[in-house]
């Protein structure tokens, strides 16, 4: 069997999401069907390393498949594969692995990236961001994403079951503006994230910079006490984008210092 690394790009728009579903199209069952379909092989233990929800788009997922298939080149997979996909999902690369690779283990840090457009967006881009209206303060709007770098836990700005532990580390937060495309891109870099937990801090960070929320302070206790929870908004799946995910390099038999996103 044949351990393969391949990183994907896809648009989230028209799926449920990455996982597998019964009677609902999904990025895992379009890659597997499509490899069974073109070279007439099943693809074993298929996995992703983030589960992305319904309409949240990669440019760098990470999968891993093993197989029977042998005398085809990885470059020459990639060209025969692409062309039997759906135009919203692109293999980007397949490299040969060691048999013990697992995407969802070893990781660095994975890279989010939420855009967020000021005005209205052609109907050719809306689905890949958030057309927000109303007028919000950038220099609130970066104070408040400043307060969720570092380690925190962040139960109010996820979708999980009570008893998973929901403390988590976020490395980094950067955000540019594109002056031409009218456009805020906010990067959230961490080794691990909750369910919703990229989109709720965006959200939560917009509704504080919100123009009509000018006098509520933004420090900590702001944004990690209930007191103001009833503000906080969730922001839509379409505008989050997973960038890219860095791995470490493997040192000794350490394979479950990763954990599954599924944001």
């Amino acid at each position: 069997m044949r351990s393969l690394k391949m990183v994907v790009a896809y648009s989230g728009s028209r799926y449920a999401g990455w996982q597998w579903q019964p009677q609902l199209p999904s990025v895992d069952n379009t890659l597997r069907t499509t490899f069974k379909k073109v070279f007439q092989q099943d693809c074993f233990y298929l996995v992703g390393a983030s589960r992305t929800d319904a309409g949240v788009h990669a440019e760098g997922q990470v999968v891993r498949i093993k197989t029977p298939l042998n005398g085809i080149s990885c470059q020459k997979m990639v060209e025969v594969f692409n062309k039997a996909l759906p135009q919203d999902v692109l293999i980007k690369s397949i490299e040969e692995v060691d048999s013990t690779f697992h995407p969802q283990h070893n990781i660095a840090y994975k890279i989010y990236e939420y855009v967020i457009f000021t005005e209205r967006p052609h109907p050719h881009i809306a689905h890949m961001g958030w057309y927000v209206p109303m007028p919000f303060q950038e220099n609130r709007l970066r104070q408040a994403l400043s307060f969720f770098v570092g380690t925190h836990d962040f139960r109010l700005f996820c979708k999980e079951e009570e008893s998973k532990n929901t403390i988590r580390s976020v490395l980094s937060i950067d955000v540019e503006y594109n002056s031409d495309k009218k456009t805020y891109h906010i990067q959230v870099k961490g080794r691990s994230f909750l369910r919703y937990m990229v989109r709720r801090i965006v959200g939560s960070a917009v509704a504080l910079a919100l123009t009509k929320n000018a006098q509520i302070p933004i420090n900590h206790g702001t944004i990690f006490k209930q007191k103001y929870t009833k503000i906080l908004l969730t922001a839509p799946a379409q505008g989050l984008c997973l960038i890219h995910i860095e791995y470490n390099a493997i040192k000794g038999t350490d394979k479950h210092n990763g954990e599954l996103n599924h944001v």
